[in-house]
Order: structure tokens, then sequence, then C-alpha cells
């Protein structure tokens, strides 16, 4: 079962306050990403924790064995956790929200730019300057071209999208051609 983003959030948000708290952010995001790498790299380990009919009791032994000795307490304890209450898919995407909640505590946020052809550092500054302002953020922008976008830029920044394309350009002049009657 795939538990849903706002489930995976509520917990990978949990998990960030108690990190903030003991002063152990950045040692729970690597714990998560060590986890996360061997369900990853291990995928009969993987297969054990995802069964639903392998025992709590028996996931729980396999956290130990092969986990437990190299992640914080409170790790294990939420890995636990979510076995406990049948939820282990949530450890798919706990990595990825926890390290979003951090970056949202400390004003980051990560951009996708889509762009005909690369930008250079002048316009790239100018671009990240004026979304800077616009979001009140420090931006984390990755660059990729495609050649859809026609000219201009598509900007993604979480569940925004900022698109000043020739394309949509495009797109939105066909609509009112369309709506038009003669």
């Amino acid at each position: 079962m795939i538990e849903s983003r706002s489930l995976v959030r509520r917990y990978a948000l949990a998990l960030y306050q108690i990190s903030e708290e003991q002063e152990k952010t950045e040692r729970f995001s690597q714990d998560l990403a060590f986890v996360q790498d061997h369900l990853e790299r291990y995928v009969e380990l993987k297969q054990l924790l995802f069964h639903p009919r392998v025992r709590k009791a028996a996931k729980k032994d396999l956290i130990d064995k092969f986990l437990g000795p190299s992640i914080d307490r409170t790790v294990r304890n939420l890995l636990c956790l979510l076995i406990d209450r049948k939820r282990e898919s949530v450890l798919q995407h706990l990595l990825e929200e926890f390290d979003l909640a951090a970056d949202e505590a400390s004003g980051l946020a990560h951009a996708e730019l889509e762009s005909v052809y690369p930008l250079g550092d002048t316009e790239m500054g100018q671009i990240r300057s004026q979304l800077e302002r616009i979001t009140g953020k420090t931006l984390d922008i990755e660059q990729r071209v495609n050649p859809e976008v026609l000219g201009g830029v598509r900007v993604r920044i979480g569940s925004s999208l900022i698109d000043g394309s020739v394309a949509a350009e495009l797109k939105a002049l066909r609509e009112q051609l369309l709506e038009f009657k003669i």
C-alpha cells in the first residue's frame, strides 16, 4: 500500500521537529539516507520489511540487525512505529520529505527552470533575484534544456508553476482565437 504524501509529510515534520529539539537534523537526514540506500541496495531487506505477512517482531529484528547499530535511536524508534502501524511504505519518501521540511525551515526552496537553451550566469542571476524576491526564499535552481518551451522560461517551485514560455503564450493565443466568434 502506497501512503499519501500528506501522511509521509506528517511523519517527516514530526521527525524534523524532534531533530531540531535534539540538534540532530543533519544526523537524522544522514540516517534516513542510510536507510533509503539500504532499502534500494538490498532488495531482500526491502521485500521483507514491506511484506504484509512478515510479523512485526521479525521486521523489527531486521531493523535492529541491519540498520539499528548505524542509526540514531530516535530514527530507529520511528521505523519501529511505522512497522507497528503497518505504514512501512512511508519509508520510501521519508528522506525526501524530511529534507524538504529542513529546507523550508532554513528558507531554502528548490526550483526547476526549463529553457530552450542553457542560460548564462547573467541571465540566471537576474531570474534568480526576481524569483527570490517574489518567493522570499533562497532558491536552489536546477536548469534543464527543453526545446518544447520554444522561448522564454518555465519555472516550477514546489507545486507552483510560473510559465513565461513562448509555448504557453501560443497556447493562450490559440484558445482566444478558438473562442472568438465571427
